[in-house]
């Protein structure tokens, strides 16, 4: 998957791509009760609420980013956020 990205908004709503390394397989177990609400998590987490949690912006993207990747695996999973 070399050369492969992810589209997403930069700082001025443009879309760009991300330029990937070798993606990551991560596998969990989780109840449906527990994915459901992950789903819910994910889907609700604001930007600034990342932002807090992250050394700077550059992270705060990288974060976003991966947390729209569980939410689509999450979905494609049967897991859809009300």
């Amino acid at each position: 998957m070399q050369g492969t990205g992810i589209p997403r908004r930069d700082q001025h709503g443009l879309n760009e791509k991300l330029n990937m390394k070798q993606p990551v397989v991560i596998t969990a177990e989780l109840t449906s009760e527990n994915a459901q609400a992950l789903a819910q998590f994910v889907k609700q987490i604001s930007h600034e609420a990342i932002r807090a949690c992250s050394r700077d912006d550059a992270e705060t993207f990288l974060v976003r980013d991966a947390l729209d990747s569980l939410r689509e695996a999450l979905d494609l999973a049967g897991f859809d956020p009300e």
